[in-house]
């Protein structure tokens, strides 16, 4: 794979506020707030698993290893915390696809977001994408969405030619013994396979009372075992990822933190080159080592902004002279 890293330059110089809340950033770049419209986007595709995925869903991968992952439906997530969501399935990727030799890159796509599917390019254009997930194994599970991408036929399998990815990493272990350490994140802008790393660094979500993910208030990183929510927003170039803790304890109502921003970014065309296509997004579930981490996932949801850019309101009107 080939990586190429930038760092991310500051863009409060943009006129873009800057990213506030309780999380705090460890040795990332400078962020600003996506700017995002009023109000909220339109639900356009939803899954529970609870009901089946079976012809719903096709697989892809972001490296060519070429061997598929192991999807399945399970009664019961792999937790062993007591701290679960309410439906009763989830389902759960055995494979990585490690065992071609490398660090095991699997993505999940709904069939409606393939090429000729029902769900339109306008729909596809501004996305919002939220599912909850669980990360089985500590130091190993990598978790996170693949967005504007399309594929290429390798022979083993299909492989994401352009996408954007985003992925949560350093996943803690659930005995308390890491008490404190952050967890990690990274963003990566792929253009004719060439992988660049845009944004990158740690993060301490339990800086925020509302953080819920244990009954150990010094644990702060993401934890193996425990169940997360994550929201990606993209929106005419500007990307926001944000994640939440929760609590369902095998009941209906669910009890969540407050949605704490991870990293912000913006695909300034002068940095990456021009912001990529829209196409096909999902879920993505690998591993920062050859091991094959049983990573777990529910209540898939796709969002659309619609496809038309509006650009931030100004404070003041435009200028005129006094008469």
């Amino acid at each position: 794979m080939n990586i190429t890293r930038h760092t991310v330059r500051p863009l409060a110089s943009r006129g873009l506020l800057l990213a506030a809340g309780a999380l705090l950033l460890l040795g990332g770049a400078g962020t600003a707030s996506a700017q995002l419209p009023a109000g909220s986007p339109t639900l356009i595709y939803s899954t529970q698993f609870s009901s089946g995925w079976s012809g719903d869903w096709w697989e892809c991968h972001w490296d060519p290893y070429g061997d598929d992952g192991d999807w399945n439906l399970y009664s019961t997530p792999e937790n062993n915390t007591g701290l679960t969501w309410a439906t009763p399935f989830s389902l759960r990727e055995d494979d990585s696809d490690c065992c071609g030799g490398g660090d095991g890159q699997s993505i999940l796509v709904p069939q409606d977001m393939r090429p000729g599917g029902p769900i339109p390019i306008a729909d596809r254009t501004n996305i919002r994408i939220e599912f909850e997930f669980i990360p089985h194994d500590d130091f190993q599970s990598r978790v996170g969405v693949v967005w504007n991408s399309d594929y290429v036929n390798t022979g083993p399998g299909y492989v994401a030619e352009n996408a954007y990815l985003f992925y949560f990493e350093d996943v803690l272990d659930d005995d308390g013994s890491d008490n404190g350490d952050p967890s990690a994140y990274t963003l990566i802008k792929r253009v004719s396979g060439v992988d660049t790393v845009v944004a990158s660094g740690t993060f301490l979500p339990g800086s925020d009372p509302t953080w819920m993910s244990t009954d150990n208030p010094g644990f702060s990183g993401l934890h193996e075992h425990y169940p997360y929510r994550v929201r990606i927003d993209w929106y005419c170039g500007y990307f926001r990822a944000q994640i939440q803790s929760f609590v369902c304890g095998g009941g209906s109502t669910c009890v969540r933190s407050n949605w704490i921003t991870v990293t912000d970014w913006i695909d300034d065309a002068v940095t990456y080159g021009p912001t990529l296509a829209p196409g096909f997004a999902g879920m993505f579930s690998g591993s920062q080592t050859s091991s094959e981490p049983v990573n777990a996932f529910d209540n898939f949801q796709l969002y659309s902004w619609g496809d038309a850019c509006v650009p931030p309101e100004e404070p003041c009107g435009e200028w005129t002279a006094w008469t």
